[in-house]
């Protein structure tokens, strides 16, 4: 949907590690007119205890118009009375003509349903109410809104919200909305990187709902410090092994811990790009000559990075202004010691930022140095719509001091190519990627204790932990988690026509 719904270039907020990623409204929220010259006042409604459905769209835009149409928010305004429904035209550029559907802008009457009656929820021509949250960068964007002033991005049948989803699934979705939204002492994301090398330092972060009185204790098993105070804490570790953390917020009032799972592995070198710059001693270069880089940080709200908050190694086949790129473009690390181990490898993850437009195409590289004339091609991917992680075999260069290169080319017209948590380590790790044409789904995600898997002529599921090691079973379409701790997984499925991934988290 890239070349239809984007019309700004505007960075997402995330808070990661949570199933819902919640952030505070800005200041109190918007007070505007509708339409109609009726005030609409969002500081009053949420001070009323209602919550808040927000549709920002645009007249031009097809898939704001069908979703509009769908009548699912018609059936929110007349079946719920703790939720006020909200449609935001806000594109400066529009007219009441395009609303109304007599103008040149505009996919037909915004004003009337798809039998003609009057919409009966608020209708608001407001850009600048758009500074209430931080916009996606793309229409339709829907978000719901709490008494307590958080919001989060709903828009898309993964959440619930769909012009195909059932009425009574969106009700059931307001539901869980309502149950796990912020309250005051919750924890909302603990952001930590899944995967470190041992002896490097990990910075962690706790994001929770403010509350008065609230002391943050952090324990990491087996790490040093083993205890830490304080909404952000640093820890190291010096063995590889997975292990149990955990951070817990207290007050006077309330008491609640997360629990999340650290595997350390023998890495020499790790790069997460949290710091959203260009790591010390990495060269880029763009061959094409075209003035786009590889960046290193999250652009278009296309979802989040794959470990931490939102930053990454990113290069385009595509954007707004230019419109379809044809990229070759390098970019080498600085020097590093291949480990002289049995099984020396390197792993990073890939995915496609577009769904719709993730086929990017990427070579990786060894290199004597930081030069194209260096670079001998190890291996060449195609990305998908998935975080996928890659390895590659490092025995012929252990021992050896060596630049390792991503190139991103022979593609156009797609989107962006996101690359995250890449690592050089001693140890053997196992690349895991989607083979065949196979669609799967997993639920429930977090899951506890069981897992259940759909997939059409299933074979066999397996799970397995960050370093590739299948920790469950199942030839069935359910999985037993109750032996496995917290922490990030990848369900893999063998099918008739193939196998597919996908990632779990396990929360218990």
């Amino acid at each position: 949907m890239k070349k239809v719904v984007f019309f700004m270039a505007v960075a997402l907020m995330g808070l990661t590690a949570s199933a819902q990623n919640w952030a505070p409204i800005h200041g109190n929220g918007f007070v505007a007119d509708d339409i109609y010259g009726n005030p609409v006042s969002v500081p009053d409604t949420l001070a009323a205890g209602k919550y808040i459905i927000v549709d920002y769209s645009a007249t031009w835009c097809g898939p704001c118009f069908n979703f509009h149409r769908s009548g699912i928010f018609e059936a929110i305004h007349e079946q719920r009375n703790d939720v006020c429904v909200l449609w935001v035209e806000c594109d400066n550029s529009t007219t009441m003509a395009d609303i109304q559907g007599t103008g040149s802008n505009t996919q037909g009457n915004w004003t009337v349903n798809a039998n003609g009656d009057p919409i009966p929820f608020r209708l608001i021509d407001c850009a600048s109410c758009e500074s209430m949250i931080d916009p996606t960068g793309y229409v339709p964007a829907i978000y719901f809104v709490t008494p307590e002033g958080y919001f989060c991005h709903i828009y898309g049948e993964s959440w619930g919200f769909g012009t195909s989803t059932p009425i009574n699934t969106v009700m059931a979705r307001i539901d869980a909305l309502i149950a796990n939204r912020p309250t005051p002492g919750k924890i909302m994301a603990v952001d930590y990187p899944s995967t470190v090398g041992v002896n490097t330092p990990v910075s962690f972060s706790v994001n929770y709902v403010p509350i008065e009185g609230a002391t943050v204790s952090w324990n990491f098993q087996g790490g040093s410090p083993a205890t830490a105070t304080g909404e952000n804490a640093t820890c190291t570790w010096s063995a590889s092994g997975t292990y149990n953390c955990s951070v817990t917020v207290t007050s006077a009032t309330t008491n609640e811990t997360k629990n999340f799972t650290v595997n350390v592995i023998n890495a020499v070198a790790y790069f997460d790009f949290e710091a959203g710059t260009m790591p010390a001693g990495w060269l880029s270069i763009d061959a094409d000559g075209d003035g786009q880089e590889w960046m290193f940080s999250y652009l278009y709200g296309q979802g989040a990075a794959h470990d931490g908050s939102n930053g990454m190694l990113a290069s385009a086949s595509w954007t707004q202004s230019t419109g379809a790129l044809h990229p070759d473009n390098w970019i080498f690390t600085n020097a590093i010691t291949v480990p002289n181990t049995d099984n020396p490898t390197l792993v990073w993850f890939e995915k496609g930022q577009d769904a719709d437009w993730c086929a990017e195409k990427y070579s990786v590289y060894v290199a004597t140095d930081q030069s194209i004339a260096a670079a001998t091609q190890l291996h060449s991917y195609t990305a998908t719509a998935d975080w996928v992680r890659r390895a590659v075999d490092l025995s012929a260069y252990k021992g050896q001091t060596v630049n390792f290169a991503f190139r991103h080319h022979d593609v156009s017209d797609m989107f962006f190519l996101d690359i995250d948590d890449l690592m050089v380590t001693g140890d053997a790790v196992v690349g895991i990627e989607n083979v065949g044409n196979v669609s799967m789904s997993v639920y429930p995600n977090p899951a506890s204790d069981m897992l259940t898997v759909s997939a059409e002529g299933l074979n066999k599921v397996e799970v397995l932990d960050i370093t590739g090691r299948v920790v469950a079973t199942s030839t069935t379409n359910t999985v037993d988690l109750k032996s496995l701790s917290n922490g990030s997984y990848i369900v893999r499925v063998v099918t008739n026509e193939g196998t597919a991934i996908d990632r779990v988290s396990i929360v218990k």
